[in-house]
């Protein structure tokens, strides 16, 4: 009879240790959920910066406002006839920026 009263206590000593256990698995999977967010933004913000820088360099400073869009005319062109889709034998010329 004696060893029923220090199952019991090692039973009870064996529970908290096991909800202590399962406190600091939610205290860590927060923790670590919280800093991979943190590096998950700050990586999206340094491509986005860098991504910008990169447009700017190649494209010129005025990169996001100038926006090339071409559409398809669906109307009728001359004498009732879809319009002609030849393309345009100008093409784009960039010339190289200089090193910094």
């Amino acid at each position: 009879m004696a060893n029923n009263g220090v199952t019991t206590k090692l039973q009870k000593e064996m529970s908290m240790l096991q909800e202590e256990l399962s406190q600091l698995h939610v205290e860590i999977d927060s923790k670590i959920n919280s800093w991979l967010k943190d590096f998950n933004d700050t990586i999206k913000d340094e491509i986005c910066t860098e991504l910008h820088s990169l447009f700017e360099q190649y494209f010129g400073q005025n990169s996001s406002s100038t926006v090339v869009e071409t559409s398809l005319d669906k109307g009728k062109g001359i004498l009732r006839s879809p319009p002609s889709r030849i393309p345009s034998k100008e093409h784009l010329t960039m010339s190289p920026l200089p090193d910094p």
